[in-house]
C-alpha cells in the first residue's frame, strides 16, 4: 500500500477537520445531529460492547436504530472488547452503515479495566494486535480505526502506533494523555506526543485532548500537524464548539429536546433514552443549576420529554439577563482557577451540586432494564 492509497477513505469522506469523540451515555443520535449542525464534520458513537452487541439481538437492534447515514454522515461506529471474533462479527453487522469501524482502545474507566478493553488492553500488546489484526484481514467493507491513549514510556506508544499502521488501520485517534490522568486528575494534553506520532506514520491521525477555547482548535491543528482534532468533554457542555461561536446554552438545550421530538415520537423514548437526556440538561444547565439549587431536582425527577422541555423553557426565562458565555460552567468544574459569578446579586454556590448522584438517586427499580443486568453480568 503507498502513501496516496492510506488516504482514500479519509479523502472519501470529505477530509473531516472536528471531531465529536466518542462517549458513553453522551453520543446518542439527536446529540450528533446537534454538534453537526454546528460544525462537526466527522462523528462517533459511543462504544458499544461486542459482547452485547454480537450476541444479543436486542441490544443490536437498540444500536443500529441510531445509526442515520442520511442525517450523520460520516459517523465511526466504536466497538469496545478483546474478542477478536466477537469484533468481526459486530463489525460486519455495520460494515455498510460506516466509513469506518473503531476500537477503542483508549477508555480509562473501571468499567473498561473489569471488562479487559480499552486503554487496560493495552497492557497486552499481543492481545491488541490479534484484535486489530484479524479486523483489519477479514476483507470488511469498511475501514478500521483505533483510539488510543499514551503509554507513560513514549517510546511504547511509538511502537505501538507502527504497529497499528503495518496491520492495515485506516485512522489513528490520539488522546494525548495516559490512562491514569482522567477526571480531577486529568492534567494537561501531551501534544508533543501526538506530533510525534504524526511524524512516525502515514496515516490519517486524529488529535484528541486539550481543547479548551477556541483558539486551541487552530492551535492543536498546526502544532500537531495532524488532520483532524477531536473534542470530547468540551463538547458535552458546548455542542456549538466547533463553530467557535457563543451560542445561548438555554437555546441549544431546547434545540436538543427538539432533535428527539422531531426524529423520535415520545412515546418511543425509553427509559435509558430518558436517562440520556436528563444526563444532558444536567450538563447544559449546569450554571443555571447551580443558581437554582432546586432545579437539580425537578430535572432528576422527570419522566418525559416534555417535562424536560418545560424546565427547560423555565430555566432560560429565570436566565434571560445573564450573559450567553456566563452561561456555560460544566467543563470548567474541575478547574481550580473556576470563577464564581455573581448575577443579579445572587452567587453561584460554591459547593457543586454532584448532578450525577442527583441523577441515580432519582432512577426507581422499574428503570432498571435487562440491558442493565446483561452489562452487570459481564463483568
Amino acid at each position: 500500500m503507498n502513501s496516496k492509497s492510506k488516504y482514500d477513505l479519509w479523502n472519501s469522506i470529505g477530509s473531516p477537520k472536528y471531531a465529536l469523540a466518542p462517549m458513553v451515555d453522551i453520543n446518542d443520535l439527536p446529540f450528533r445531529i446537534l454538534c453537526r449542525k454546528y460544525g462537526t464534520q466527522l462523528t462517533f458513537t459511543q462504544m458499544y460492547n461486542v459482547k452485547l452487541f454480537a450476541v444479543i439481538p436486542e441490544n443490536r437492534k437498540k444500536v443500529l436504530s441510531e445509526i442515520n447515514q442520511n442525517l450523520d454522515h460520516p459517523c465511526f461506529i466504536q466497538f469496545a472488547g478483546n474478542d477478536p471474533e466477537l469484533m468481526l462479527q459486530s463489525a460486519k453487522y455495520v460494515e455498510k452503515l460506516t466509513p469506518c469501524v473503531d476500537i477503542n482502545l483508549g477508555c480509562p474507566q473501571n468499567i473498561a479495566r473489569m471488562g479487559h478493553y480499552g486503554s487496560f488492553l493495552l497492557d497486552h500488546p499481543d492481545e491488541v494486535y490479534k484484535l486489530v489484526g484479524y479486523l483489519c484481514n477479514n476483507n470488511l467493507k469498511c475501514g478500521v480505526s483505533c483510539k488510543i491513549r499514551l503509554f507513560p514510556d513514549l517510546s511504547k506508544t511509538f511502537e505501538l502506533v507502527q504497529k497499528l499502521e503495518d496491520l492495515g488501520i485506516d485512522v489513528l485517534t490520539v488522546h494525548g494523555r495516559t490512562k491514569e490522568q482522567k477526571s480531577q486528575k486529568c492534567g494537561k494534553c501531551n501534544w508533543d506526543a501526538i506530533k510525534e506520532i504524526k511524524k512516525l506514520v502515514k496515516i490519517p491521525v486524529i488529535a484528541n485532548g486539550g481543547l479548551e477555547n477556541f483558539d486551541d482548535i487552530d492551535k492543536c491543528l498546526e502544532y500537531t500537524g495532524c488532520d483532524c482534532v477531536m473534542s470530547g468533554e468540551k463538547m458535552i457542555e458546548m455542542p456549538t464548539f466547533f463553530s467557535k461561536k457563543i451560542y445561548d446554552i438555554n437555546e441549544i438545550a431546547l434545540e436538543y429536546c427538539d432533535i428527539w421530538k422531531k426524529y423520535i415520537p415520545s412515546n418511543q423514548i425509553k427509559k435509558t433514552q430518558m436517562s440520556q437526556i436528563r444526563g444532558h440538561m444536567f450538563k447544559f444547565l449546569y450554571t443555571g443549576c447551580n443558581m437554582y439549587p432546586e432545579y437539580n431536582q425537578k430535572i432528576g425527577k422527570t419522566r418525559n420529554l416534555d417535562e424536560i422541555i418545560n424546565i427547560a423553557q423555565e430555566m432560560k426565562d429565570k436566565m434571560k439577563d445573564v450573559k450567553m458565555e456566563d452561561k456555560y460552567g460544566w467543563y470548567m468544574r474541575h478547574r481550580k482557577n473556576e470563577k464564581n459569578l455573581n448575577v443579579d446579586n445572587k452567587e453561584i454556590n460554591k459547593n457543586e451540586i454532584d448532578n450525577e448522584k442527583i441523577e441515580q438517586n432519582n432512577i426507581n427499580e422499574d428503570d432498571i432494564n435487562d440491558e442493565d443486568i446483561e452489562i452487570n453480568s459481564l463483568f
